[in-house]
C-alpha cells in the first residue's frame, strides 16, 4: 500500500528484532514482500526505514530553560 491508499488492520502480535535480518529469518518472507528475494527484502528495509537517531545538544526537547 502506498499513497493515499489505506487498509484497516489489527495487531495480534508485536516482536521487536535487533536488527533486519533476524526478522526476515524469524518471519514468513513472501508476506513481507511477496516475490522478492531475501536481499530485495532487506534492502527494501533499509530503504523505508530510518534508523534512530539521538537528539541534539542543541534540540528544543532536550534544552534547559
Amino acid at each position: 500500500m502506498s499513497g493515499d491508499d489505506s487498509c484497516l488492520t489489527e495487531v495480534v502480535t508485536l516482536v521487536e528484532y535487533p536488527f533486519f535480518e533476524a526478522m526476515v529469518d524469524a518471519e514468513e518472507p513472501a508476506a513481507m514482500g511477496g516475490d522478492m528475494d531475501r536481499g530485495a527484502l532487506l534492502a527494501a528495509c533499509r530503504t523505508s526505514i530510518r534508523p534512530r537517531s539521538k537528539p541534539s545538544a542543541c534540540s528544543p526537547s532536550t534544552s534547559s530553560r
